[in-house]
């Protein structure tokens, strides 16, 4: 495995196609001395004179472990990264939560750490899985998501962390908040419904809130700004430049079950029909105005995918063909 490649994916520099192939590498790999050198020499790397930087740095690393492949591969990690590492000093004390230790530390004798009984959901490509939380807040996950929490905590802290795309339907109780835990957003409400669009394979993150009230807090690009919504907002932050953009859909409503994508570009709607219909779709566009385009989308979960793309392609001047199990998008001739 290329370091550089190694390296680019943990910190979120890689595109979707270069990032399954290291997960794929490192799905065969994770249990080898070559996947403990590559973590050991990526730590390494990281600026010893600056803590933040490094807890920051390390907490990214395992949560794209844990999103993909589970806790239970965090915590192999951990054993196989504690044997290989004799000079960088990083020890999880709890998910999404790290200790920045000097040098040689592994000297020392260090007691083993005790993880809290995590419970993962994962939903799989083309389905949708509903989630009852101890609560009785309702959760439906959608294609390659999952959704986290720690059973000995929920009850106190209500809080879970989300890797992908899920709607919320939460249950309210009085003095105690919800907390949703995105890669780079948190989202804290009271009693609401609300949906989350936060893939990594996509350009965006996205908010949209039905019924109740969301506490926003993205940071991106060294941005940190605080959100209030109110129902029928929607708010997109673009990951790379932090831009934030805000929508007001007072029609839309939660019992509706209507998919609604306001102002996405067309990248990102296709990545998601690939992952809600299991599906590849392919957009042959090197000018890249039809991938840029944003579009104002709104399907019910049982349209079919053709007719979703036939929207697409009657507004972006596309041709849809099949070629395989590949769905492709050219521009009319």
């Amino acid at each position: 495995m290329d370091k550089t490649q190694f390296e680019n994916y943990f910190t979120g520099n890689c595109s979707a196609d270069e990032s399954r192939d290291v997960e794929q590498w490192i799905n065969d790999n994770i249990e080898t001395d070559e996947f403990a050198r590559l973590s050991r020499e990526m730590l390494e790397d990281m600026p010893i004179d600056d803590p933040a930087e490094a807890r920051r740095v390390y907490r990214h690393l395992k949560r794209r472990i844990a999103s993909t492949y589970g806790f239970s591969a965090v915590t192999q990690w951990n054993k196989i990264f504690k044997r290989a590492a004799g000079i960088v000093a990083v020890a999880v004390v709890a998910f999404g939560s790290a200790m920045f230790v000097s040098k040689n530390v592994w000297e020392q004798s260090i007691p083993e750490t005790v993880y809290p009984d995590f419970v993962q959901q994962y939903c799989r490509r083309g389905t949708n899985m509903k989630v009852q939380l101890p609560d009785s807040t309702m959760v439906t996950l959608f294609g390659d998501s999952r959704l986290v929490y720690d059973r000995n905590s929920f009850d106190s802290s209500r809080r879970v962390w989300l890797f992908g795309d899920a709607f919320f339907d939460v249950m309210h109780r009085d003095g105690t908040a919800f907390d949703v835990k995105c890669i780079n957003t948190d989202i804290r409400v009271l009693g609401t419904s609300f949906e989350v669009l936060s893939h990594d394979a996509d350009d965006n993150f996205e908010v949209s809130l039905y019924e109740g009230a969301v506490r926003l807090t993205p940071s991106y690009n060294g941005r940190s700004d605080t959100l209030r919504l109110h129902p029928g907002d929607m708010v997109r932050i673009d990951k790379l430049s932090g831009t934030i953009t805000h929508h007001t859909m007072p029609w839309i409503e939660k019992d509706t079950a209507n998919v609604v994508y306001i102002g996405s570009k067309v990248t990102d709607i296709l990545s998601r029909l690939e992952r809600r219909y299991d599906k590849s779709i392919i957009l042959y566009d090197e000018s890249r105005i039809v991938s840029e385009t944003r579009l104002n989308l709104i399907y019910h979960p049982t349209d079919s995918l053709e007719t979703i793309l036939s929207a697409i392609c009657e507004f972006s001047n596309l041709e849809m063909f099949r070629q395989g199990n590949d769905i492709q998008l050219k521009h009319k001739q």
